[in-house]
């Protein structure tokens, strides 16, 4: 039949013309009073290709995307190309991938289509559309951000992101042979047999039980810490079991006595005005001692559970170190924080005692807190007693007279596993919940983090801007297992001035001094330049953690305070420590 003669009635449609073969349809659509299935009102030509193309979609979305596929693919976007998600041979691919036009070169880059056609924007000429191909293929990688900064097959074009990042990564600082040699993070590694902390990393990996004792050996940890493996594999939820056959007291460690630290500052205490008040290592073991005692009179004990409504103050470290002493668990909120905030808290643990302030001070300003204080304990009928910081009501007791007889002797002593501490999620999506941590495994953490990861060593002085109801409250607290001195601070960062926790960094000779990303922006935009008119020769880590710390912090630490290690941390209040930590022997790289 000639291709362009009209088919008769029940032939086939396959050789018609275009417009014979849809006026065909319609006429047949017309009589039988449907539409075939089979056919659009393109013909079925047509359709065939639309179900083709429908398919190739199906399978890969790169080539050609209906309306609501494009928004998806802008938002996807990378370096010009929309990711490939869905296609077999695509899957898997991250969106690194090379952009549209080799600017470079001036040529146009091969775009995805899975098969050869006639392109028109190449003049005809057959261009392979499939960066599937062996030519065109990039190398696949994991899914991850930090991806970007890897190196790929092809150089990247003149101003990709891809050059962006890789410029980022730029090398800030490097530290001394001499103060590598001399870190803790070397003479561990040394102690380990590993060349660098990669190895360590797969030694750790390969025998975990060995790695946490070796641990616990160089941290100084005190205790018993068994005859059993330091871990052990078990079936059931929990699936391992930490050092369990050891007994001890994390106080031992905390408080632990060394040679000529008697009169040395334990902690010290400064507020926005000014003030300062310290305490030694022998002062601070006698009021935990006393404390210990008067907790022990009201019945408190293991199972117990002992609350501070407190500032970042002296009194909150002393009762926190006496409830670990007899085993209670601690648990602590801001000062700043309203009653419902509180007891949307406390009313999940149930505290037996309660230690709160009469009054907190902030940006110059004296908050009173008795009327929220009489509405806290209304709400709280389990509490055995009301210990205040301030001006006392007459139906609770004072801390200066919150005392007891020290007992003589050991510590008493608990399993590994013990409660210590309750935290509190940020309430978010709901009530606050609480997260049970036990003591030990919290202070071995925390030393690790401290002594390989930020260098703390014995006679620092540890500053971390923080309030007791964050998770670095705890943190900071446990650099006195190192024999740190931990610096409080009470009020406002930038209260008189912005730059004035700087002068307490000159004044206090910190040696570590831990903030927020937040705060070193502020200070970048401010333009403060600490160095100009301090002496912070004694600064030898700074510590940034609460949201990523940008590249132009990383330039304003590095302008700005000099030779210093920047550690920029991460962490959660869900373990208490850091998924994150810092490298005193390797090279701080710019956004990394």
């Amino acid at each position: 039949m000639h291709r362009d003669a009209p088919p008769s009635h029940g032939h086939s449609l396959r050789g018609a013309s275009r417009d014979v073969r849809a006026r065909s349809i319609r006429i047949a659509g017309r009589r039988s009073g449907t539409r075939p299935r089979t056919a659009s009102r393109r013909g079925p030509t047509h359709t065939r290709r639309d179900a083709a193309r429908r398919r190739r979609q199906v399978h890969c979305r790169c080539r050609r995307l209906d309306a609501p596929s494009r928004r998806i693919a802008r938002r996807e976007r990378t370096l010009g190309r929309p990711r490939c998600r869905r296609s077999r041979a695509h899957r898997g691919r991250t969106s690194l991938q090379p952009p549209l036009h080799d600017r470079s070169s001036g040529t146009r880059q091969p775009q995805c289509g899975g098969r050869r056609r006639r392109s028109r924007r190449a003049g005809g000429v057959r261009n392979h559309r499939c960066r599937n191909s062996p030519r065109h293929r990039v190398a696949r990688r994991p899914r991850s951000h930090a991806n970007r900064n890897f190196r790929v097959d092809r150089a990247p074009a003149a101003g990709t992101r891809r050059q962006v990042a890789s410029r980022s990564m730029t090398t800030l600082w490097t530290p001394r042979v001499d103060a590598v040699e001399s870190s803790n993070m070397h003479r561990f590694l040394t102690l380990m047999g590993a060349v660098d902390t990669d190895a360590a990393r797969r030694v750790a990996l390969a025998d975990q039980g060995e790695f946490w004792s070796a641990v616990w050996d160089f941290c100084g940890m005190q205790g018993e810490r068994g005859n059993r493996a330091s871990l052990v594999r078990e079936s059931g939820p929990r699936g391992t079991s930490y050092f369990p056959d050891a007994r001890l007291n994390v106080v031992d460690t905390l408080l632990q006595v060394r040679e000529g630290d008697t009169t040395r500052d334990a902690i010290i205490e400064v507020d926005e005005t000014g003030n300062r008040r310290t305490t030694t290592w022998g002062d601070l073991r006698h009021e935990v001692a006393v404390v210990t005692a008067a907790l022990r009179n009201d019945g408190v004990g293991p199972g117990h559970r002992v609350a501070a409504w407190m500032p970042n103050v002296r009194e909150t470290v002393v009762l926190f170190l006496a409830a670990m002493e007899i085993g209670a668990t601690f648990t602590s909120t801001s000062a700043d924080f309203g009653a419902h905030g509180v007891l949307e808290r406390f009313g999940q643990t149930a505290p037996t005692v309660l230690l709160a302030s009469s009054h907190y001070s902030y940006a110059g300003k004296r908050i009173d807190l008795t009327d929220t204080l009489a509405q806290i304990r209304a709400e709280l009928p389990g509490l055995v007693r009301t210990v205040v910081v301030g001006e006392c009501p007459d139906d609770a007791t004072p801390w200066a007279d919150y005392r007891g007889v020290a007992a003589d002797g050991p510590r008493p002593r608990f399993d590994f596993d013990h409660p210590g501490t309750i935290l509190y999620t940020s309430g978010t999506t709901g009530k606050p919940k609480c997260i049970v941590h036990r003591a030990a495994g919290v202070l071995l953490m925390h030393l690790k983090e401290q002594q390989l990861h930020c260098d703390v060593r014995r006679g620092d002085r540890v500053f971390y801007f923080t309030t007791c109801g964050w998770m670095m409250w705890n943190w900071l607290v446990s650099m006195l297992a190192s024999g740190a001195t931990i610096v409080l601070y009470d009020g406002s960062p930038t209260h008189p001035r912005i730059d004035h926790l700087w002068d307490l960094c000159e004044s206090e000779r910190f040696t570590l001094f831990g903030t927020s990303a937040k705060y070193i922006d502020a200070m970048k935009k401010n333009g403060v330049e600490p160095r100009s008119a301090r002496d912070l020769s004694a600064l030898r880590t700074v510590c940034s953690t609460g949201s990523p710390l940008a590249p132009d912090g990383f330039d304003w630490v590095h302008q700005q305070l000099g030779d210093v290690h920047l550690a920029s941390i991460s962490g959660g209040t869900d373990l208490c420590g850091c998924f994150v930590g810092g490298g005193p022997a390797k090279p701080v790289r710019r956004g990394e």
